[in-house]
């Protein structure tokens, strides 16, 4: 009896090693193959077991990503070119006018946003007796000059402008100085400008000293890049 059972027992452990000896082989191998695409990418491993799924997951993603890069690409591209100019009833802002409607009207298929903008400079209020109604009074001076102007403004921008560029027309009205007030402006407003131009009236470096020059001040303020228009009747010429 105790032979057989010892005989049974030795044939049971014969074939128990032959089976682990060529399952562990195949085991091993097959777990050390998804451990290593577990590794490397778990998220399309995981998505799908069989090959050809994985490749529909692939180029899904692809199409998706390139889909997007698209858009933004487009986005970009279709951002207009954002240009300002100064405009006032003198001969240097005409001057600017003229120059800003060459520029748009050389870009071609370019797509771009002309803003012509009219600044209003109020002197600021002052709770000081009798100085308050007198800065009342300038104001109202300078809100019956600049609605002059800006009706004159307007005249040559019809003539000018309309029907050969297209443009929109802004008043702003601030206290303080008119360079500080554009800075503020374009800084609140627009700060994605790509370009200030404002004419100049030539002055002295005396005259700029005694009355201030508006061009100057954005020139040296303003983060955007700042074109300066020289009013040619100003230029001095030799004989």
């Amino acid at each position: 009896m105790d032979s057989h059972v010892s005989d049974l027992r030795s044939l049971v452990e014969k074939n128990l090693h032959s089976v682990l000896a060529s399952t562990i082989p195949f085991l091993s191998t097959h777990l050390t193959s998804i451990g290593s695409a577990l590794w490397k990418d778990p998220a399309r491993y995981i998505s799908s077991t069989h090959e050809h799924e994985e490749d529909d997951w692939n180029t899904s993603g692809m199409s998706a990503t390139t889909s997007r890069m698209g858009s933004i690409t487009e986005g970009v591209a279709s951002a207009p070119l954002k240009i300002m100019v100064a405009a006032n009833n003198s001969p240097a802002a005409f001057c600017a006018l003229d120059y800003a409607r060459r520029l748009c009207e050389k870009l071609g298929n370019v797509q771009y946003d002309l803003l012509v903008v009219y600044f209003v400079a109020l002197n600021p209020q002052r709770n000081v007796p009798y100085l308050d109604h007198l800065e009342r009074a300038y104001n109202m001076d300078i809100q019956d000059t600049a609605e002059k102007d800006v009706g004159l403004c307007k005249a040559y921008l019809k003539t000018h402008y309309n029907g050969r560029v297209n443009y929109r027309f802004l008043e702003v009205e601030g206290e303080g100085e008119t360079g500080p007030l554009m800075e503020e402006f374009v800084n609140e407003s627009h700060s994605d400008l790509d370009l200030f131009i404002i004419g100049t009236r030539n002055l002295g470096t005396l005259q700029r000293w005694a009355f201030g020059s508006v061009s100057d001040y954005v020139l040296h303020h303003l983060s955007c890049p700042v074109t300066v228009v020289k009013d040619p009747s100003t230029l001095e010429h030799d004989d």
